[in-house]
């Protein structure tokens, strides 16, 4: 359900909404889409960790029909004053046009994973487990 504050425009947000859902279904038609999910708040390695991840992803499933989402990409574009609160939104937003999460290990030990993970699970969306 959408919600309008009293400035917005209905026809604006529906046109909006339609825009999103058709764009989102064209892109689930043509490439699966993989996030990755692990602890990063107080892991020095991280970034090297989601990067060997996002490889052996595609090495798995191949370049072709794959798209995967990396959230330590995202925190790059971020403003160095960014919250966690505000970097967990976009990375929701993220997560959201997705098909699949993976779990890296220590996923149990990090607060956003576990938020990462319930709201995947939510979705319907399948997870799988680093091995």
């Amino acid at each position: 359900m959408i919600m309008l504050s009293a400035k917005e425009n209905p026809a604006s947000v529906f046109t909006s909404a339609c825009i999103y859902e058709m764009a989102r279904f064209v892109w689930r038609a043509t490439k699966m889409r993989v996030y990755i999910s692990g602890p990063i708040t107080g892991i020095k390695d991280f970034e090297e960790r989601f990067l060997k991840a996002e490889s052996e992803i595609r090495e798995k499933y191949g370049n072709d029909g794959i798209e995967v989402i990396n959230p330590c990409k995202v925190n790059y574009l971020m403003p160095v004053n960014t919250s966690w609160q505000q970097y967990m939104d976009v990375t929701l937003q993220c997560l959201r046009g997705c098909d699949l999460i993976y779990m890296l290990h220590g996923w149990q030990n990090s607060k956003g994973a576990q938020i990462e993970k319930l709201y995947a699970e939510g979705s319907g969306m399948r997870v799988i487990y680093e091995p």
